[in-house]
């Protein structure tokens, strides 16, 4: 059974394919597992953030309620706005500087 012989210079390009080929897909793992943990924390802000909204719907009417709200989207890192809707009516309680930022400049009317 004959062997098959490699040059030296196919052994060094296959060796070095192989290097960058590794480094790039060690490189995209790290991003596809950094963007998982990205998502998983923010849904888990988010249904924080709701279950402290659902918790007691009547209780948000009131402005003891709405004022120790707004700490809790900066205490969870969310950009948001909160508004409280009724049949007859519309009021923003909240809006973080983030959202209020991204809004006026949309709408460069806006005020």
């Amino acid at each position: 059974m004959k062997r098959r012989r490699v040059s030296a210079r196919t052994a060094f390009a296959a060796s070095l394919a192989l290097l960058v080929l590794a480094t790039a897909g060690a490189g995209l793992a790290g991003f596809l597992i950094t963007t998982h943990h990205q998502h998983a924390d923010r849904s888990r802000r988010l249904a924080e953030a709701a279950a402290y909204v659902r918790e007691d719907p009547a209780r948000a009417e009131s402005r003891s309620w709405q004022a120790n709200f707004t700490e809790e989207p900066f205490r969870l890192s969310l950009d948001a706005q909160l508004t409280l809707v009724s049949p007859a009516s519309k009021q923003t309680i909240y809006v973080s500087r983030d959202v209020a930022e991204a809004s006026t400049r949309e709408d460069p009317t806006a005020s």
